[in-house]
């Protein structure tokens, strides 16, 4: 396009394999300096960088991210990554199966609001407590208000995530041990009476 006068610069990336065999990647830019009488590109001037470190740091994260992304969905426990404030960023199919709340319906709340009224202080201090750095993570059971109101208990394990540079990040948990609250099985069962 540049050459038959579409356009004035250009900017491309691409790899080329040296005598040696390696393969580097090349980003050039430039722009077309003359052009004849009908418009053709006659003189250009550009630059060409070799990018080779940042195309292979940008496949690692990429690498990374995917292991991560598939490590924390399919994790055989129930995964969350919460701010540092409670709110959800990420579930997974089993914490989703074992709240009975779709990933949509999770993200407009917070931790807190799905544990009993009764331990929603602890429970808030305890996050306050991992957010701030004081405390990096700890483990606890919990009992669970499912979206159908029964109630589930598990055991909770908190980590506080940091950021590259040291300051808290996020807050990644996972659910295990589950069962059925025996008060509210019972309480769910027909009478015999």
């Amino acid at each position: 396009r540049v050459l038959l006068g579409e356009e004035a610069d250009y900017v491309t990336e691409f790899r080329v394999r040296t005598r040696g065999g390696d393969d580097r990647w090349l980003r050039t830019s430039g722009r077309v300096v003359e052009r004849d009488a009908h418009g053709r590109a006659r003189r250009l001037i550009g630059t060409s960088i070799d990018i080779t470190e940042r195309r292979n740091a940008e496949e690692a994260l990429r690498s990374s991210e995917e292991q991560f992304r598939v490590t924390f969905d399919q994790a055989s426990v129930g995964m969350q990554l919460l701010t540092l404030d409670g709110q959800w960023l990420r579930v997974n199919r089993r914490y989703c199966d074992f709240v009975g709340y779709s990933p949509a319906e999770l993200a407009n709340m917070r931790a807190q609001d799905i544990g009993l009224p009764e331990e929603r202080t602890d429970a808030v201090e305890r996050l306050r407590r991992v957010a701030s750095g004081a405390l990096d993570g700890y483990t606890i059971e919990k009992t669970y208000v499912r979206r159908d109101g029964s109630h589930a208990i598990g055991r909770l394990s908190v980590s506080l995530v940091r950021t590259a540079d040291g300051r808290p990040g996020h807050i990644l948990s996972d659910r295990k041990s589950t069962r059925l609250n025996p008060v509210t099985a019972t309480s769910r069962m027909p009478s015999s009476a």
